[in-house]
């Protein structure tokens, strides 16, 4: 499936892949995975294409690496990212990134307030000692501000918003702040452009995407499975996620398209049609200006 899924789809259409903190050897089994069969590009040169129109200039099979929030383990894949002349884009959460603080939704299990409105998770998490706003007496999570301009050889940093909040549960005021603000705050402690954004757990709808765009980001990523095309909305951009320990095996799968076409399964018989070969043959793959 991974060849099939290589030489028939992603040819002519960008693959994204989300990581947050693999080891370096993990990272540099799954390069060497991929060396061969894709070409590494920049997130900059498929905002090029999208906006200039000139798709046809991107070479085959690219494939843009990206890592989201900004964990102090990145540093460590530099090395592994030079030898293989792979550029990433790093979305840095930027109240985290430089400071003492925590990734709230590392000390928490986050089904207990993702639903929750803005306000009332950070009630929540001020109640029980975690207030995302307040230094930790703890092993730091997050990228130095040196770390991160010691990768700028590599990495091109993009916002994951401030604070890591789940956009949807935010106010007008809350969902611009930490969309316009960590912009502004990502280009101070990596001393480049932030033109990247990625919607925290990739929910979004209308709102953020105008939020999005008008702060002046070039693209924004979501975790929606899939590729990405001429006719892609670049602030809607798709993407395949992987857990950091993933095997090569995984890595494979997900770039086939798994968890594309495991949200397209339909319902599974429990009547006598069960195993009859019908589930398979409901499942189509939409082409042209969708989600392929």
């Amino acid at each position: 499936m991974a060849a099939v899924a290589r030489r028939v789809i992603a040819r002519r259409r960008v693959s994204i892949l989300v990581y947050h903190n693999p080891s370096a050897d993990r990272f540099e089994a799954h390069l060497r995975y991929l060396a061969p069969r894709y070409s590494f590009v920049a997130l900059d040169r498929v905002a090029d294409s999208l906006e200039r129109g000139s798709w046809g200039k991107l070479p085959d099979y690219p494939l843009v690496v990206t890592f989201d929030d900004g964990w102090r383990g990145n540093v460590q894949l530099v090395e592994v990212c030079r030898r293989f002349a792979c550029p990433i884009t790093v979305y840095a959460c930027s109240q985290v990134v430089g400071t003492e603080r925590h990734y709230w939704s590392s000390r928490i299990r986050k089904t207990e307030v993702m639903q929750l409105a803005n306000a009332d998770r950070l009630r929540v998490l001020v109640e029980r000692g975690m207030d995302p706003a307040r230094d930790v007496d703890a092993p730091r999570q997050a990228l130095t501000r040196a770390e991160a301009r010691a990768m700028a050889g590599v990495a091109a940093f993009g916002s994951h918003t401030r604070f890591h909040p789940v956009l949807t549960t935010c106010s007008d005021h809350e969902a611009r702040q930490e969309i316009e603000l960590s912009k502004d705050e990502v280009e101070h402690f990596s001393g480049r452009g932030c033109t990247h954004f990625a919607y925290p757990y990739g929910d979004h709808g209308a709102r953020e995407l105008e939020y999005v765009e008008r702060a002046g980001y070039r693209t924004a990523r979501t975790i929606d499975p899939g590729w990405n095309h001429a006719g892609s909305d670049r602030f809607a951009l798709r993407a395949f996620s992987l857990p950091d320990d993933a095997s090569v095996d995984r890595l494979a799968a997900e770039l086939a398209g798994a968890s594309f076409l495991w949200r397209l399964k339909p319902p599974r018989h429990v009547g006598p049609n069960r195993g009859s070969g019908r589930i398979a043959s409901r499942i189509k793959v939409t082409t042209g200006r969708g989600a392929l």
